[in-house]
């Protein structure tokens, strides 16, 4: 980023989305599988350790209710559907498209996580959930953390 006054207005964007997350905040938990360094300077999974399941965030999961229409027979009647959505900062680069966490006794399954951006840098990243919590077939996600840490995600370098 070139201009010392966009680089600002970033640092600021990015603060007023951490304290929107810091009222409400959640941890999410995932399967976290181990690294190690390959030799190259690159981690790897650590396939001699075991999956830890670990409490990553915090995070902001907010539920939405919107109409839905449902038939039964020849009645049309209108429903709620709870949905709820995933706000992370911007370097919860572990938001990914079918990752499945567990939350309140509960699991879902990201999709469809979106950055917003602002001079081709991330501000935060926010997905729709979708409650897998009855699909049995469904189990919590094992992700990778480099040495328990995540990289920020950029875009346009």
């Amino acid at each position: 980023m070139s201009n010392p006054a966009d680089a600002t207005m970033v640092r600021i964007m990015r603060e007023a989305f951490d304290r929107k997350v810091a009222l409400n905040p959640t941890y999410v938990k995932v399967n976290v599988r181990p690294t190690k360094d390959n030799g190259y300077g690159v981690q790897v999974p650590d396939l001699s350790k075991p999956i830890v399941v670990m409490d990553i965030g915090p995070v902001r999961i907010a539920s939405a209710s919107s109409p839905v229409l449902k038939a039964e027979g020849d009645v049309t009647m209108l429903g709620i559907a709870n949905d709820f959505i995933l706000f992370g900062k911007y370097t919860d680069s572990w938001i990914v498209d079918n990752l499945v966490f567990e939350w309140n006794a509960m699991k879902f399954k990201v999709f469809k996580p979106s950055y917003n951006t602002r001079y081709d840098e991330v501000i935060s990243i926010v997905a729709h959930l979708v409650n897998v919590t009855e699909d049995s077939n469904v189990d919590v996600s094992s992700i990778i953390l480099g040495q328990g840490t995540v990289a920020p995600v950029v875009l346009g370098g």
